[in-house]
């Protein structure tokens, strides 16, 4: 247990109070500074002189994972006995209890929560945490640190003399003790300990020949499945990646480890863990005050390590509210770009590193979502959960498409903060959400949701499924694929290659006692005529559509071969919606409407002449775009007696749609030009978005 790994962890407490604002900036700068010319750390530092309290911390980061805190915790050091000390040392935790089914952990550093997560999952038990002080959890590991040094020597001596260990004298220890500390004081690195729990001890010559057949994915970093039982790695396929990565220059070391079925093997398990948790980066020495990582500088070093870049871009992407992250190759080079706001944004400070480590960073988005490392002929989907760096879980759906050139990867973020999403926030008008809130809270009826793909239609029927969830209330949904988990929803995943498709969920549907049915999407004509059919039998059907508009999704519908009378009957109300970038607030400027594009669109669409449009010119808060964020723009048919009489009629979509509008209704292009009287949306969009002819 060397300074440096002390010195390491505090820097990294250091890095998280200065997040938490826990401390003025100001005050962290002039600390940050003294502790380089003193050559301490910023946290013994902020302490000794009185700025923040180690209660005021814990405090802090209880408040911000929701996580007690615990300044005076019960003895620890018996059940340190059956960890390795380089784990507890570098996460910054110690185990208060391990029971039968659970175990409980002290932690000081919040960034441990992704090293807990995995350790739970690797050895089939609940993990528990609490923070609690730093110096706690550092006095522990060193009484365990001599504790084991202790044992080692007189282990030694034992095979060394062919001596009963009851005659190796105190002296001898205490010297070995002695020489040990030694070691720890001038900085050299110990010998790694690790322990087995059913004896507590292993003959040297066996952790030797262990350590010999260890293979270290440091760079794949191979997470455990669930089942708390024998892993067992395909070593052939770990050849076929390395010779592949090998390839373009690099080479990877991997890891092969075994433990008895039925026997938990902790020390392998947590060493395993600590391999799978996307690792922190260590702080040079010089700079060790809120020094910034490698990945938030202006270019990332081609010779970084994968693990950490991985866990760099994902989480970065999370922060910036990116939709989809895509990592691709071509000829010459290979880039990663994100989806912000609808558009790809290339992240050029990432190009150098990715065009010299794409095979290996490919293998790392594999093997976290447990796909096939060494099939590069046929594409592979996947979906993992992760905990991105600031301690906020996300789920990832992973595309892999392989090309002529290499394997293309598309990363979906599925950000839970779309489960939270209330009707007022969807962008409706006052009239349009009163409809929408009519035709939901009915016993039966269809609602359809249309646009195009990415226009928010999900995001619409999680709102109304939001609002529908209740105790009392039966709710089946029938997804391709089930993007997020709702409680209190029964929900299905589409698999088409077994038979269970929208319709066959449908018809299962039926029998469960149902209230309420979301159907992912409408795609053909048995779907759409069990779904209508259900809608006039006393339940409440939701779903969606592929249409540019609300009388659109009449005309699919009969196209697809349903009667107009079903239509009619089943239809209670069609929402169709585009999703629309917004100026940036920080450099929206007025734009200047002499032109003759801006007169005649002022002209034709009837807008105010007075009216004060807007346009983002592009700052660094915009990252130079001009817009910021998005907004829905929706129009909304209610089907009406006069509506349902025509639809049944046979009526064309014009003479539909002359009904809908001398009864109020707004087509989508009346109900963005709003957004641009009141200067949110630029004229470009509105046009890029809302075609003329809609």
């Amino acid at each position: 247990m060397s300074r440096d790994q002390i010195a390491d962890l505090k820097d990294s407490l250091a890095a998280q109070i200065k997040d938490l604002g826990l401390v003025e900036v100001d005050v962290f700068a002039q600390h940050s500074k003294q502790a380089t010319n003193m050559g301490t750390t910023v946290f013994d530092l902020l302490i000794k002189d009185g700025e923040i309290t180690v209660e005021q911390i814990l405090q802090g980061f209880s408040k911000k994972y929701n996580i007690s805190y615990d300044l005076n915790p019960e003895p620890i050091v018996p059940e340190l006995e059956k960890f390795p000390i380089s784990f507890c040392l570098k996460n910054g935790i110690v185990p208060m209890k391990v029971g039968l089914g659970t175990i409980d952990m002290g932690m000081c550093d919040p960034t441990a929560l992704n090293s807990l997560k995995n350790l739970g999952l690797m050895l089939g038990r609940k993990v528990s945490a609490k923070f609690i002080p730093p110096e706690i959890i550092f006095e522990s590991i060193l009484q365990k640190h001599i504790h084991t040094v202790s044992e080692m020597k007189k282990s030694e001596l034992l095979k060394k003399k062919k001596v009963a260990a009851s005659k190796v004298t105190t002296k001898q220890t205490n010297k070995m003790v002695e020489l040990r500390m030694d070691n720890i004081v001038s900085g050299k690195k110990p010998p790694e300990v690790v322990l087995d729990l059913s004896k507590l001890k292993k003959e040297s010559e066996m952790e030797q020949e262990k350590e010999k057949k260890n293979i270290s994915l440091s760079v794949l970093n191979i997470p455990k499945k669930e089942e708390p039982k024998a892993q067992v790695v395909d070593l052939e396929s770990l050849k076929n990646a390395s010779k592949n990565i090998e390839a373009r220059g690099k080479s990877i070391k991997g890891a092969e480890g075994t433990s008895n079925k039925g026997k938990l093997d902790l020390a392998g398990a947590l060493a395993k863990a600590k391999e799978s948790a996307p690792k922190q980066k260590e702080v040079p020495k010089q700079k060790r005050a809120g020094a910034k990582s490698k990945a938030a500088s202006s270019e990332v070093n081609e010779t970084g390590n994968v693990v950490e870049i991985c866990d760099d871009f994902l989480s970065e992407a999370v922060l910036a509210g990116v939709s989809d992250v895509h990592i691709e190759i071509f000829k010459e080079s290979a880039q990663i770009r994100f989806r912000v706001n609808g558009s790809l944004v290339s992240q050029s400070k990432y190009n150098k590193f990715i065009s010299t480590n794409y095979l290996a960073v490919v293998a790392r988005v594999k093997i976290l979502a447990n796909l096939d490392i060494a099939e590069r002929r046929l594409p592979q989907d996947g979906k993992i959960s992760y905990i991105v760096k600031g301690g906020t879980e996300v789920d990832f759906r992973i595309s892999i498409l392989p090309t002529h050139l290499g394997e293309r990867v598309v990363i979906r973020i599925l950000n839970s903060s779309s489960l939270a999403v209330t009707l007022s926030a969807l962008g409706f008008t006052q009239s349009q959400e009163d409809d929408f809130l009519k035709a939901i809270n009915m016993p039966q009826g269809m609602i359809l949701v249309t646009g195009p793909t990415g226009s928010g239609k999900s995001t619409t029927l999680y709102g109304a499924m939001n609002h529908l969830n209740q105790p009392d209330v039966n709710i089946l949904t029938a997804e391709d694929p089930v993007e997020y988990t709702m409680s209190g929803i029964s929900q299905v995943q589409v698999r088409e290659d077994i038979g269970l498709t929208f319709a066959s969920a449908l018809r299962s549907f039926l029998r469960q006692d149902p209230e309420i049915i979301l159907v992912g999407e409408i795609r053909d004509a048995e779907t759409a005529d069990i779904a209508s059919k259900a809608a006039l039998t006393g339940h409440l059907v939701l779903s969606t559509l592929h249409t540019n508009s609300a009388i659109g999704a009449v005309s699919r519908l009969v196209n697809m071969g349903l009667p107009p009378y079903l239509i009619s009957s089943a239809l209670s109300l069609i929402v169709a919606q585009r999703l629309i970038r917004t100026n940036c607030i920080n450099c929206s400027e007025p734009i200047d409407k002499s032109g003759n594009d801006v007169k005649k669109f002022i002209d034709e669409y009837g807008i105010n002449e007075d009216a004060k449009l807007m346009k983002g010119v592009g700052c660094s808060s915009c990252d130079g775009t001009g817009y910021s964020g998005r907004k829905g723009v929706h129009e909304v048919l209610v089907i009406s007696a006069e509506i349902e009489k025509a639809i049944s009629a046979g009526e064309s979509s014009a003479e539909i749609l002359q009904i809908a509008e001398e009864q109020g209704f707004q087509p989508i292009s009346k109900s963005g030009q709003r957004f641009l009287v009141e200067g949110t949306l630029s004229l470009e969009e509105y046009l890029r978005v809302i075609p003329k002819n809609e």
